[in-house]
């Protein structure tokens, strides 16, 4: 089975973070716009530091922490979660992390449900 790739991956979990949310218009545009600083693997988890060159995008200068996603991952039987951090108004990180198995090093298969 092939292994998903990390940056389609994470898309995915934004983007759907950004649906679950309300008044996120704007920070789809960031994300649109936005770079990787860096990813940092932590062994039961990830995060993803991320840069927006574009200011006239801000959100206010809140601070935000937004979730609100089940995930279902073939290779983290026992769960995960994901946080994705605005910092003044501007997105900054997406930290991913499980609740008891180590982070895998492939994801092979994956799928968001709907909590709706």
């Amino acid at each position: 089975m092939k292994n998903i790739d990390f940056l389609i991956f994470e898309k995915d979990i934004i983007n759907a973070i950004l649906r679950a949310n309300d008044n996120t218009q704007i920070l789809m545009k960031q994300y649109a716009v936005a770079c990787v600083k860096q990813r940092i693997y932590t062994g039961v988890g990830f995060y993803t530091d991320y840069e927006v060159m574009d200011d006239s995008l801000r959100v206010s200068n809140e601070s935000l922490r937004l979730g609100g996603i089940e995930v279902e991952i073939a290779e983290i039987p026992n769960g995960c979660d994901f946080i994705l951090y605005v910092e003044n108004g501007m997105i900054s990180c997406l930290e991913g992390y499980t609740y008891a198995d180590p982070w895998p090093e492939h994801i092979k298969k994956y799928k968001i449900v709907d909590k709706g």
